[in-house]
């Protein structure tokens, strides 16, 4: 059986990036990438198939948008800058993470965004990305996004640093929400209580003595911190022997337990 056939649109698995690459809008040309890691990634015909999408217009700026074709994702977050001294008095441009059509992408979608607010800045006080389009060198964009690319498949994490701006990026597992709670199901912690500071615990969590105890438990499941089981595996049982009936306490014992018995099964 073929090793890549688990790998489908809404399987649920991450995927690493594949590409990042920036693209503008030119103001004879319109839409181009002005600066891709690896090159020549995305082709020219792909984009653009695409490119009114990847540029939107002014209802679809500083959204998160994602579009899959050809066994490629691509999330971006297009913003637009209105100001004179650009040619159309505005400068478009937009950042964008490609993956492979099956991939989980909503844990990268914060850091497109930050990632984008991060240019968007440089690009507000220096001009930082506009005048690395206009002179036809990316260099610093590309060592840029390389680096991005490398850190955050390899640690998920990266810390850029562009003069004297600094940010820093991390991925954030983004946890589906568990099955429901059946009430005939109990929780077991996955690791000691020692493990476990108080403070640590969100303000949500450590008010669990007033809050149900199916919402406790389904924070436990979101926060892979508890499993649940049926509370019906193993139960103690009591149960009544002939020397209930034996008057002023004479014979053996009223009651005999407990014993195990098991109920699951």
């Amino acid at each position: 059986m073929d090793g890549n056939a688990k790998y489908y649109e809404g399987c649920g698995q991450e995927g690493p990036i594949r590409c990042i690459f920036l693209c503008e809008f030119h103001p004879t040309a319109g839409p181009k990438i002005t600066c891709q890691v690896p090159e020549n990634y995305i082709s020219k015909d792909i984009f653009d198939t695409v490119s009114h999408y990847i540029i939107p217009k002014v209802q679809l700026q500083r959204c998160t948008l994602t579009v899959t074709l050809l066994g490629s994702k691509i999330l971006g977050f297009p913003v637009r800058i209105d100001n004179k001294k650009y040619a159309r008095n505005a400068y478009y441009f937009n950042l964008c993470f490609v993956c492979d059509a099956w991939a989980r992408t909503v844990h990268l979608e914060p850091l497109v965004k930050k990632l984008t607010e991060y240019l968007l800045s440089m690009e507000l006080e220096t001009e930082w990305l506009s005048k690395q389009s206009k002179s036809g060198d990316a260099k610093d964009l590309g060592g840029l996004m390389r680096q991005v690319m490398q850190d955050i498949n390899c640690r998920r994490m990266c810390t850029l640093t562009v003069g004297t701006t600094t940010t820093h990026l991390t991925v954030v597992r983004v946890n589906s929400d568990p099955a429901p709670v059946k009430d005939h199901q109990v929780p077991v912690f996955l690791y000691s209580r020692q493990s476990f500071v108080a403070d640590q615990w969100d303000l949500t969590t450590n008010q669990r003595h007033n809050r149900p105890a199916l919402a406790f438990v389904k924070d436990g499941l979101k926060g892979k911190v508890v499993l649940r089981m049926p509370g019906f595996g193993a139960l103690t049982v009591y149960f009544r022997t002939g020397g209930l009936a034996r008057p002023n306490g004479l014979g053996p014992p009223l009651w005999e337990g407990p014993r195990m018995c098991s109920c699951g099964k």
